[in-house]
């Protein structure tokens, strides 16, 4: 497999790997925040944590079982990119429950929207965020699939090459901390 196709994958799992980290911190500020009564959230997050504590705290009456809950939710999201961490498959469980999240999130909108007419943008803009996420994800799962063909002798060579790259911009930047660019017609230093 061609280096720069391996180094294009990697960088798509790797967007992916944050773009999910993201949507674990955004998710678990929008519990905070619920729970702190604010009424601001964010888009980027996964919906089923936020509609278990909603419900939880319907049903049993109490936010704190319903923060608690929801937390453990999220936390699942968590785990997969952890787990994507050291086992690249992980990133395919993220995927099926983000999709999975986003079909709740559809569910629950649309009759909201039919039955009201109220919040159509804004339940435009939510469901577009939820697809942007699963794009992510599925250049993610893609890429760990094409990843998968690389054997360990190119990966680990690419590496090489990464480190010689990184080795050789901070020998240059500590050479020029050590003595900068001079013009031609400069005299020399002494």
């Amino acid at each position: 497999m061609d280096s720069s196709i391996i180094k294009q994958q990697a960088v798509r799992f790797t967007r992916a790997q944050r773009n999910l980290l993201a949507v674990v911190a955004l998710t678990a500020i929008n519990l905070v925040l619920y729970v702190t009564g604010t009424d601001i959230s964010f888009l980027y997050s996964a919906f089923f944590p936020q509609a278990v504590l909603i419900f939880v705290e319907a049903w049993f009456g109490s936010l704190w079982f319903g923060f608690a809950i929801a937390i453990a939710t999220a936390a699942i999201y968590l785990a997969c990119w952890a787990l994507s961490r050291r086992w690249r498959w992980f990133i395919l469980v993220a995927l099926i429950l983000f999709f999975l999240d986003t079909a709740f999130l559809a569910w629950i909108l649309v009759p909201y929207i039919l039955n009201t007419g109220d919040g159509f943008i804004w339940a435009l803009i939510e469901l577009g965020f939820a697809i942007w996420i699963l794009i992510s994800l599925i250049s993610g799962t893609i890429a760990w699939a094409k990843l998968r063909r690389a054997t360990p002798d190119e990966i680990k060579t690419i590496q090489q090459e990464i480190t010689q790259e990184e080795e050789k911009k901070e020998l240059n930047s500590a050479l020029d901390a050590i003595a900068p660019d001079q013009d031609d017609d400069s005299p020399p230093a002494e």
